[in-house]
């Protein structure tokens, strides 16, 4: 394989995780939008409080990327 088939791989395969984190993402927004609207208005009220509550809601989930 040449270097221009290797990067195009590369590419390719950044390209899906991306789009497979924002169809997460999006799934997960629409999941629970009216529960999160709740819950978030409370624990981001500051820098602060939203650094505190990503360290704590990560470990419990065991994903940071479903934190996010």
């Amino acid at each position: 394989m040449n270097a221009t088939s290797v990067l195009i791989l590369i590419l390719g395969d950044v390209a899906l995780v991306q789009w497979g984190m924002h169809t997460v993402r999006q799934a997960v927004l629409h999941a629970f939008s009216s529960d999160r609207k709740r819950v978030l208005g409370g624990s981001l009220d500051s820098r602060l409080t939203a650094v505190g509550s990503g360290h704590g809601v990560t470990p419990v989930r065991q994903s940071s990327t479903a934190t996010a």
